[in-house]
């Protein structure tokens, strides 16, 4: 989304969008337009919307939609998140409607928890999309006309038209009125006194003047008499000539409340002259395929490695344990060391040597002679120690016991 107001653009009034709507197609559609250079108007035109089109070409462009379709109110919201805001929108102002709010689509402005609100109903909005896309124009922004004519509290602005009365009285503060066979002048009229009795109730600035443009009614000119209020006509003789002129002059981005759906609002895409850029991002690119081919190269040796220790660990249990049988050579050799470290019940060479002393002498004096003559025909021949048990081998006569 564009930050600040584009250098060139176009500007395109769509004034007869009252009535038929849904039936109106992009030849048929009355329109003002105006390509914007540098702030400056370069070239203008009236006719349907394939005209305009083909005089704007593909520029960036902004379409002026009637007041009298959308709704423009004020609202205090305590909270600044747009999630709770859009849920909450509907809900504050359903009744200020005659209908249903959830069937209108909301944009604002917002200072704080003050909201400037700007409601159209979404059939409306999409029959606008669809007649702009017949005529091969891709609006990037899509504005209250009445809103955009520059009207203060104390200077108002008025523009007057065959067709309809278009009325900007503050910050926020506007309405438009059609003039056809059920609207007259006179209903305009009633329209204005009631603007001119709520500001004066609601508010101490009453409006000093007036600029009017157009050709100024009878009914218009008394009621200025019997108000007191002065005003100022820029052309009283001749009908407005370019609506979009007008309001293409007090156009700005960062001001203006833009009631296309976020979807469908262009997203802001840097301009970058690639010539010039384009050396440094060919190293950029070199340097990381360099790194991401540096990075390969090491997981293909880590994974080398890795492949040949464990070869060698194999061929080591293999190598320590022959006759075990080869599952998981790390679970099996620690199952291994485990088992060795377990203590073991030691049996000492000494002590089982005297007792066996012992228990020698304890027989012989037993036996008695018998065993003097038993002695006396045996000799050690061998004393062995293993596995924690004595072994003796006497050597007799008879032979060796």
């Amino acid at each position: 989304m564009m930050l600040s107001t584009p250098k060139q653009y176009s500007f395109v009034h769509m004034t007869s969008l009252t009535e038929g709507l849904s039936s109106l197609k992009s030849d048929s559609s009355q329109c003002f337009w105006v390509v914007i250079k540098a702030g400056k108007i370069t070239s203008q035109g009236e006719g349907n919307l394939q005209q305009a089109s083909a005089a704007c070409g593909k520029l960036p462009c902004v379409i002026s939609v009637p007041a009298n379709l959308l709704v423009i109110t004020k609202l205090s919201l305590p909270t600044q998140r747009n999630s709770q805001r859009r849920t909450a929108i509907p809900f504050a102002v359903q009744n200020q409607l005659a209908c249903n709010a959830h069937n209108l689509h909301w944009s604002w402005q917002s200072q704080g928890q003050h909201l400037q609100l700007v409601g159209i109903d979404k059939a409306s909005l999409s029959n606008i999309q669809k007649i702009c896309q017949e005529a091969s124009i891709k609006p990037q922004w899509i504005i209250a006309d009445a809103l955009h004519l520059a009207g203060s509290e104390s200077l108002w602005k008025l523009i007057i038209t065959p067709n309809y009365w278009m009325l900007n009285y503050g910050i926020h503060l506007a309405y438009r009125v059609e003039i056809t066979s059920k609207n007259s002048v006179d209903d305009a009229m009633v329209w204005l006194q009631k603007t001119y009795d709520e500001t004066k109730d609601t508010s101490l600035d009453l409006p000093l003047s007036i600029d009017i443009m157009g050709v100024i009614p009878s009914q218009l000119k008394q009621w200025f008499t019997t108000c007191n209020i002065d005003y100022h006509s820029i052309s009283t003789h001749q009908p407005m000539t370019n609506s979009a002129a007008l309001q293409a002059s007090h156009f700005s981005v960062k001001t203006c409340i833009n009631l296309l759906p976020k979807s469908h609002q262009p997203s802001w895409i840097p301009k970058i002259n690639w010539s010039l850029w384009r050396l440094p991002y060919a190293l950029v690119m070199v340097l990381g395929l360099v790194g991401l081919a540096h990075l390969w190269l090491t997981n293909q040796n880590l994974t080398t490695q890795l492949e040949q220790s464990t070869q060698q660990g194999i061929a080591l249990f293999r190598q320590a344990l022959p006759n075990e049988r080869l599952i998981d050579p790390l679970t099996q050799l620690e199952s291994l060391l485990l088992q060795a470290q377990k203590p073991k019940k030691q049996a000492l060479f000494l002590p089982l040597l005297y007792e066996f002393h012992q228990q020698n002498g304890q027989a012989g004096e037993a036996v008695g002679t018998a065993s003097t003559k038993a002695s006396s025909n045996s000799k050690f021949k061998r004393l062995s120690f293993l596995d924690g048990k004595i072994k003796v081998d006497l050597a007799t006569t008879e032979g060796v016991k």
